[in-house]
């Protein structure tokens, strides 16, 4: 984020804001996409994504190889937690003709299968790319995003029909409070991310069922 950059429908400037993680790690940066997002200077406000590639590192969540797959799964619940409109990512399938994947992964910098999601099939004489481990990471990180996503419709359709003011994201904290500070993850705990998860799952089902239930649920939590 840059003042310098900042524009409106009249004069022009960014429209979508694709910050590095790291950015989104300091809470004063957040708060400037926030602002952009609901921005009066154009109409439907702007949009604010975020950027990770051969950097950063751990403990922010990486789609390296040699990275723990937590992170490439729950960089989905941050961005649910945080806002980003998107997550934006150079390559899915790169590769040259310079290293065979399959042999060696390190094959644009020092951030291992960096840009490599998908690997190619024709050694093994495969009519489609073969997938990895990372990319159903994310995959099932997206899935998350959908239950967090409709746990939250759940509290605004109970807050339209009833007359309350429930704040979805502070009712949820407690569903991933402890796994991330930031954009810096809680690492060593994958038993307490799928605790997490399945506490979701049981007050999407609740809530689903009754919705006022659900919500002294999240409240006892």
């Amino acid at each position: 984020y840059n003042e310098e950059l900042v524009g409106s429908d009249t004069v022009g400037g960014v429209q979508t804001w694709a910050s590095t993680l790291t950015s989104w790690d300091n809470a004063e940066q957040r708060q400037n996409y926030y602002d952009r997002q609901t921005s009066a200077d154009r109409k439907g406000g702007e949009e604010a994504w975020w950027y990770g590639c051969s950097t950063p590192y751990p403990p922010f969540p990486t789609y390296h190889i040699d990275d723990e797959l937590i992170g490439s799964r729950i960089l989905s619940w941050m961005q649910f937690t945080y806002g980003s409109d998107g997550t934006l990512y150079w390559f899915v399938n790169y590769s040259s003709s310079r290293a065979d994947l399959w042999e060696n992964a390190i094959d644009v910098s020092s951030a291992m299968g960096d840009g490599s999601l998908l690997y190619p099939a024709k050694k093994f004489r495969l009519s489609e790319p073969v997938s990895t481990l990372r990319l159903e990471s994310i995959r099932e990180g997206q899935e998350d995003y959908e239950y967090l996503w409709m746990i939250e419709q759940a509290i605004l359709q109970f807050n339209e029909t009833n007359g309350t003011d429930h704040d979805p994201k502070a009712l949820m904290a407690p569903l991933y409070e402890g796994l991330y500070e930031g954009m810096r993850l809680t690492r060593g705990q994958p038993e307490q991310f799928m605790e997490k998860r399945l506490q979701g799952l049981d007050i999407l089902q609740t809530i689903t069922l009754d919705p006022a239930a659900g919500i002294e649920a999240l409240q006892a939590l």
